[in-house]
This record gives structure tokens, sequence and C-alpha cells, in this order.
């Protein structure tokens, strides 16, 4: 907490964060049920599992260099979300689209490697099985928020 604040301060000041966190996962709810047409889940996940934001975050970990600015956080987070995502498709149809979305992805980033981008989405599905093998949540949108040590990963699926 800031030094300095009045207990009412910081009240005051939790209570904006928490409404911005509000507004961070309407947005994304409705961003999501306009776009896909699978049964969107709101506010509640299945009982037993993780949230979804902390399974992500689970996967990139050890991709993670550290401190990330918001930008680099996304970036993560979206590769993250497309391996994720890959590793519900049937076997027969997970190399083409590997092979599709590592050169859409080299291809956009200055420099970008195929092979480089191969090898992380692979490491990403072959860690979601290990660590979530029956985990069959499809991430629809994901959205960083915050910055320094307060960064937030918020998550919106579908079942």
């Amino acid at each position: 907490m800031a030094k300095g604040m009045t207990p009412e301060e910081r009240r005051r000041r939790r209570k904006r964060r928490e409404r911005a966190r509000r507004g961070v996962r309407e947005r994304l709810f409705e961003q999501t049920r306009e776009t896909v047409e699978l049964p969107v889940v709101r506010g509640q996940r299945p009982a037993g599992m993780i949230k979804l934001s902390d399974a992500l975050q689970q996967l990139f970990e050890p991709l993670r260099p550290g401190e990330m600015s918001p930008e680099a956080l996304r970036s993560l987070a979206t590769l993250t979300s497309m391996a994720w995502n890959l590793s519900l498709f049937p076997e027969e149809e997970q190399a083409q689209t590997l092979k599709t979305m590592s050169e859409t992805l080299a291809r956009s980033v200055p420099g970008g490697d195929v092979h480089v981008f191969r090898n992380i989405i692979t490491s990403l599905v072959a860690r979601k099985r290990e660590l979530f093998p029956d985990d069959r949540r499809v991430v629809t949108a994901t959205e960083v928020s915050g910055s320094g040590d307060t960064l937030r990963l918020d998550v919106a699926y579908a079942l």
C-alpha cells in the first residue's frame, strides 16, 4: 500500500481498483459472448478446476524472464492461449494447425523464426497436457491490466 495514505484513502483506492477489474471482466465477457458460438461461462468456474488465468500463468512461467511489461505479458498470454487451444484439437489436425500458426507468427514479428515459434508452442502444448490433461475449456480472450508489481491477467473461456 502507498505510504502516507489514510485508511479512508486506501479504502477508496481499493474500491477503484475493484471497479476497474470488474470493468475488464465485463468487457471480456461481452466480447466473448458476441464472437464465440460456445456456452460462455460467467463468474463461476466448474467445481474443482483451477482459475484459467492461474493455469495459463503456470504454463508460461518457465518462459517468463522475470519482470515484464504489460505488452510482453499480453504477448506471452496470447501465445500460451493459442497453445492451450491447440492442445484441444484432435491429434490429426494439430500438426497442420501448428505449422500454420508458427508461420503466421513468424511473419508477424520482425526477424521471427518459424522453428522458434513451433518449439515454444509445442513445449506449451506438452506442458498443458502434463499439468491439465482433463481441462477442456477453450480460451476465448485474455486481457492484461495494471502495471509493475500489480499486473493482472484476466481470461474468458467457453466450455
